[in-house]
């Protein structure tokens, strides 16, 4: 069993090495992200001297930071993780460890700790502070983020379908939210024009499915001739509509940028369309890429338990690392799947489990009975004839 002592010493070992990869990860990206999108950023609103240009630069930097570390806390973990391992084995700490009676599954205590600090780092990150950066980027139009899913009110008109209706209006992010120039097509399930709804101006109501419709007129379709009645003018019309305000305000932006509340919100809902599966699939995928950094590290202490003894060469190194490389890459696969319906949600958040356990087993049994074979050759025993040696059974 570990001491305190030596548990304090191995996690901060993980901590500090984990902590030299993310810095180093982060400096790249950040240079990089920089470099591409400095003038945009400050050509957005009015600087005064440079003072306000550094203050902008280093706003931008903090909130691109929440997203870069967020995507790669996960290696980094990885990595630093690793590192630390194979120190251990070249210093023969690891030896020390074992002749200790410590078995390999015996020392998976520090970097179960050190994985589950990091899923609550991971999960404070994917739940709350990168959407938040995210939000922030796009209300304030900066970097690619405020350009791709910025809310200005761009003048084009939107086509999208709200339940069994096919509506075009110009989207006011508000807040609060509304829509300009509205046109609303009733279509029957057979898919025959019931009625068209115009106004100038729509805002939701405290009711839900219900909106407010300024300047609004209305047409309805005879079937007997099939052709659109005169219109009806009035002031002031409230009208079903099936649509969610929050999800006029999100429509461009992909799930995994907005808030848990919103995703779990829109996920029961079934007139989204087409990113019904794709916010299903993130209230779930969330779990998972919080999970991802413990399951990293627990790869990478197998990894370096398994190293022990061996070559450090390239050779060697490029077999290593391949386990960590494999299930970055299965997330990075299963939650697109997963977002266009082909896969079920659940399967992002149990396949990495499955595949991380099943390469823990491959490296770590091995290892294990190594290490029980030789200490039970070396523990003196009263029933052992002399000069027997222990069978691995």
């Amino acid at each position: 069993m570990f001491s305190p002592t030596l548990l304090r010493y191995i996690f901060t070992g993980y901590l500090i090495r984990t902590s030299i990869v993310m810095l180093t990860l982060l400096t790249v990206a950040l240079a990089i992200d920089l470099q591409a999108n400095q003038k945009q950023v400050l050509s957005v609103g009015e600087l005064e001297g440079l003072v306000d240009t550094a203050l902008r630069l280093i706003w931008y930097v903090s909130l691109r930071a929440v997203d870069i570390v967020s995507r790669l806390l996960g290696i980094a973990a990885f990595l630093g993780v690793f590192w630390s391992e194979f120190s251990h084995n070249r210093s023969r700490e690891r030896v020390a460890v074992w002749n200790c009676g410590v078995s390999p599954f015996g020392a998976m205590a520090t970097p179960l700790l050190f994985g589950i600090f990091l899923v609550g780092v991971q999960a404070a990150l994917e739940f709350w502070v990168r959407p938040a950066a995210v939000s922030t980027q796009v209300e304030s139009g900066l970097g690619s983020y405020g350009e791709r899913y910025g809310r200005a009110d761009s003048g084009k008109t939107v086509w999208f379908v709200a339940g069994s209706d096919l509506v075009a209006a110009r989207i006011n992010h508000g807040p609060p939210i509304a829509l300009n120039n509205l046109v609303v097509y009733r279509i029957s399930e057979t898919n025959r024009l019931l009625g068209v709804v115009t106004a100038a101006s729509a805002h939701p109501t405290s009711r839900s499915g219900i909106w407010s419709l300024n300047g609004a007129q209305e047409w309805t379709v005879d079937p007997s001739v099939d052709k659109l009645n005169v219109g009806k003018a009035s002031v002031r019309l409230e009208t079903p509509l099936a649509v969610d305000p929050e999800w006029l305000r999100y429509r461009t932006m992909p799930a995994r940028y907005l808030p848990q509340k919103t995703i779990v919100r829109l996920a029961r809902q079934n007139a989204i369309g087409t990113r019904q599966a794709e916010y299903k699939t993130w209230v779930i995928a969330r779990y998972t890429k919080s999970l991802m950094p413990a399951l990293f590290v627990m790869l990478a202490f197998s990894v370096g338990v398994f190293s022990f003894g061996r070559p450090a060469t390239l050779p060697m190194f490029m077999l290593y690392f391949p386990s960590g490389y494999l299930l970055n890459i299965l997330v990075k696969n299963c939650i697109p799947l997963a977002e266009f319906g082909e896969i079920p949600p659940i399967a992002t958040l149990v396949l990495p489990i499955a595949m991380t356990i099943v390469i823990m087993a491959i490296l770590l049994l091995p290892v294990a009975r190594c290490i029980h074979f030789l200490s039970s050759a070396l523990r003196p025993s009263h029933n052992r004839h002399p000069g027997s040696t222990p069978r691995l059974n």
